[in-house]
């Protein structure tokens, strides 16, 4: 990080295509990011971080490492390991960096050595430019899903989610998915002598044999 001010807050990490420009790695669904200003770290959470580690400022080098077979995100920072942050990412994820201020940054995928030694050897390579999985759910629009919209009682906290309800700073991004199922009785009239309405087995055309099995018969 060549420059960063004070009044800059700047969090690194990994999110999701597409991510929205004007939240920070972390703040939406699908994305972490370690901040610059505390330590902590927030995963899909814009209102409570937990702690991560030591902040980050000026002249310090933070790098992700990301182990794809298991969904594993960890951070480094001036060559050494941090601690686990995550685990179980299913979706494709890209190195995502945001700030709320100024901030000179360089970033580092690959064509120069990387201060984490691990990163150098082979067995680590470079992920593709591109993803390989099928993007996550769209913000907002899961089949069923549920967003909670204020504080007070059980009942009162669930409010299906609409268009009503879009991704911002006052709508917490928490969901319950609910599944309601529900029975329709299907009357079944029989008639009372059998013999008389159904056909038998001798007389069915030949279509409804196939092989030494009587098909369509319920």
């Amino acid at each position: 990080m060549f420059e960063k001010p004070v009044t800059t807050t700047v969090s690194i990490g990994v999110a999701t295509k597409p991510y929205p420009y004007w939240r920070l790695p972390g703040w939406n669904k699908h994305s972490i990011g370690y901040f610059s200003h505390t330590g902590n770290k927030h995963f899909s959470n814009p209102f409570f971080g937990s702690p991560y580690s030591k902040g980050f400022e000026e002249g310090d080098v933070v790098g992700v490492g990301y182990y794809h077979h298991t969904g594993t995100i960890f951070f480094t920072k001036n060559g050494k390991r941090l601690q686990t942050a995550c685990f179980g990412l299913e979706y494709n994820l890209f190195p995502t960096i945001g700030a709320n201020g100024p901030c000179q940054i360089h970033v580092n995928l690959g064509q120069r050595g990387f201060v984490f030694v691990e990163a150098n050897s082979k067995r680590w390579g470079i992920a593709p430019a591109e993803g390989t999985l099928s993007p996550p759910p769209a913000y907002g629009h899961e089949m069923g899903s549920m967003l909670l919209a204020r504080g007070g009682n059980t009942r009162d906290l669930i409010a299906t989610s609409s268009a009503d309800f879009e991704d911002d700073d006052n709508t917490p991004l928490i969901q319950y998915i609910q599944r309601s199922y529900s029975t329709i009785p299907i009357p079944i009239n029989r008639p009372k002598d059998l013999s008389n309405s159904l056909p038998s087995y001798s007389t069915f055309p030949s279509s409804y044999y196939k092989g030494d099995r009587r098909v369509g018969l319920v």
